[in-house]
């Protein structure tokens, strides 16, 4: 939300409505974007949990929003939703094996990653571990460095109201034809 926001919303008589949490860590250069607005605006707090079903999972997401970080991890690595691993390698082989066995068994799976880098690297040895077995096409094609094969999963990373495509939208290549990809979206 910025000033121009501001201005066209008051010229339409329309109401703003932000959605944050203070508690998150700030962007680099915005600062507390989120408290500045609690602080000046009025503010309502969500307090009723939806999400999960268990009790000890509620009681566990209110730890974490509360900055009791260490009793609601302890209580997901009492669930065993929590695993330690020794390396990096280690780490990365289990999700590349949890994916493919999901894979496997019709299930589906999404792997979510902190850095770019760790992304590359999960993906790189899933599709590898993919190609061993031979559940992906032949075809491939090179974009920007990266090597994408017939049957390889594809996420776009921005939108083109051209071909109705929106940033994240999934899907499978079905086919490699040249420069030319036909995906099959999810």
């Amino acid at each position: 939300m910025n000033e121009e926001d501001l201005k066209i919303s008051n010229k339409h008589g329309a109401k703003l409505i932000n959605v944050g949490d203070d508690n998150q860590a700030s962007a680099i250069s915005a600062g507390g974007a989120s408290r500045a607005i609690i602080d000046n605006t009025s503010s309502y707090t969500l307090s009723e949990n939806r999400r999960q079903l268990d009790h000890l999972d509620k009681q566990a997401t209110l730890d974490f929003s509360t900055g009791k970080t260490e009793k609601a991890i302890r209580h997901y690595h009492d669930k065993w939703a929590v695993i330690y691993h020794d390396t990096k390698e280690d780490l990365y082989s289990k999700i590349t094996s949890q994916y493919v066995s999901h894979k496997d068994n019709e299930k589906s799976s999404v792997v979510l990653a902190t850095t770019n880098n760790i992304v590359e690297q999960i993906n790189l040895n899933i599709q590898h571990e993919l190609r061993s077995r031979g559940q992906l096409g032949d075809k491939h094609i090179n974009i920007n460095g990266k090597d994408f094969y017939e049957k390889d999963r594809f996420m776009f990373l921005g939108n083109s109201r051209e071909l109705n495509i929106k940033n994240s939208n999934v899907g499978t290549i079905e086919k490699i034809k040249g420069n030319e990809l036909q995906i099959l979206l999810d």
